[in-house]
Formats: structure tokens, C-alpha cells, sequence
């Protein structure tokens, strides 16, 4: 059976003792139902998972000691998804799935025709906290050995400044667009969905200028299927590719 897994703030080392968070605690006692000499293992963040024997657990603590560290299997692909803010709980189904699937980071893009916004910044800093907890649940559900960052909100005009050249947009029903399935792209590449509204006029000419479009084919998706789908599919063919390489 495989070691249960446990993101920690602090840098790993070999013969450390960590200190699991209290929410942690809880979980590692009551849910997993572990025990003392029990083997978990460790993430930092860095990459390297750090595997740990439980020394001392009680009901809002616990720690273990790292007896080894092994460098986790790398992504196939940086894969960068900005995606437009959306309502309820759409957006953090969103998060969970893009983390599971191998998103490295995820943008929300503040699109003209988004129906949320955050006006002042404490509105977003109270969502993000809440976003980073989904995405470390969603790393450890995964076996993932990093967490995607989360970026704040930026325009579709910013995202693309920062992404150029690497760029696919999803476009509905355009003809000139070409199929997801066959689109090429490098070990960076960055994805742009839009809102419910669709893009905007404005943000259409920006994204012919800075972007590839991409499309799903003829049915209409909502936002959030449509960046599931798209990271998926993308993962999998970049996946497929490497195997493909390392057996020629």
C-alpha cells in the first residue's frame, strides 16, 4: 500500500524531524488511522519527496522523521492555464481537476465578460487562501510532488505579454481554428479558456495577435469542461510523446 502523502512548509532533509500542520494531524489520526512507526511521505514543494517514519502522533499533532529522499518523476510539459473567473464553485472544481491532471500554474484571467470580479484585493486574498488549500488537497490526492502556483487575477492582454509565443486560446466554432488533438507544442505551453460570455471583440483581436486558436469541435462546453478537457488532452499526448522518444 502506498505512503500516505503530506505537503510541509519547511525545506526536507535526510534525519530531520517535521512537524505535521494541526488540520494534518487530524487527518493522519482519526481518518488514515495511523500510528506510530507508520511510513508517510513528505513533500516540500521542491520536488523531492522525503520519506518518513511517524514518531510522536496525538490529536492535533504529529512528526516524523525523514529517513530518505527520492526525486519525484518530472512533468512532461509546463503547462501554464489561464482561465477566466467563474462562479461558485465552478472555478475551484477547476482548480482541483487542472492540479490532478499536472497543471504547473494557474492564472484567472479577469476576461471583459467575466460575471465575478474582485474589487478590492482582500476579496481575492480571502478566495486564494481557499483556492491553495484545494490545490495542496488536489497535489496529495494526485501523488504530485509540487503545488501549481496560483497567480492573481490578470487581463487576457497581460497573460498574453507574458506567454507570447507559447499561447493556444479556445475558440467556439471557428473554422480557422485548428484541432486540439493535432495542434503542435514545445515543453512550455500556455492555455487561455474564457468565461461564459465568451471573449470579448477586443480580446479576440488580442488573441489572433499573441496566440494560437484551438478548438474542441463543434459542441459548446462550459468553461471549466473545457479546461479539464484541454489540459487532459495536452498531458496525455505530451505523456505519449516522451514515452514514444524514450523507446525510440
Amino acid at each position: 500500500m502506498r505512503a500516505h502523502r503530506f505537503f510541509v512548509q519547511e525545506p526536507l532533509a535526510t534525519g530531520q524531524a517535521v512537524w505535521l500542520a494541526p488540520e494534518q494531524a487530524r487527518q493522519a489520526r482519526n481518518v488514515l488511522r495511523l500510528r506510530v512507526g507508520d511510513t508517510v511521505e513528505l513533500l516540500d514543494g521542491s520536488g523531492l519527496v522525503g520519506v518518513a517514519r511517524l514518531e510522536h502522533i496525538e490529536r492535533d499533532c504529529a512528526n516524523a522523521i525523514v529517513e530518505t529522499l527520492v526525486a519525484s518523476a518530472a512533468l512532461p510539459i509546463n503547462l501554464t492555464v489561464g482561465l477566466a473567473l467563474l462562479r461558485g464553485d465552478r472555478f475551484e472544481i477547476a482548480i482541483q481537476k487542472l492540479v490532478e491532471i499536472g497543471a504547473s500554474s494557474i492564472v484567472p484571467l479577469a476576461a471583459q465578460h467575466c460575471v465575478v470580479s474582485y474589487a478590492v484585493d482582500r476579496e481575492w486574498d480571502r478566495r486564494l487562501t481557499r483556492l491553495q488549500r484545494i490545490a495542496m488537497e488536489a497535489a496529495e490526492q494526485s501523488e504530485r510532488s509540487t503545488i501549481p502556483q496560483i497567480a492573481r487575477p490578470v487581463s487576457v492582454e497581460a497573460f498574453l505579454a507574458k506567454h507570447s509565443g507559447i499561447s493556444l486560446a479556445l475558440v467556439e466554432r471557428s473554422e480557422a481554428a485548428e484541432q486540439l488533438m493535432t495542434v503542435s507544442f514545445d515543453r512550455d505551453v500556455a492555455v487561455l479558456v474564457g468565461p461564459e460570455g465568451g471573449w470579448s471583440k477586443r480580446e479576440l483581436q488580442t488573441i489572433a495577435l499573441g496566440a494560437r486558436t484551438v478548438s474542441l469541435g463543434p459542441l459548446i462546453l462550459r468553461a471549466e469542461t473545457a479546461a479539464i478537457v484541454t489540459a487532459g488532452a495536452l498531458m496525455q499526448r505530451a505523456w505519449a510523446r516522451n514515452t514514444h522518444q524514450e523507446e525510440g
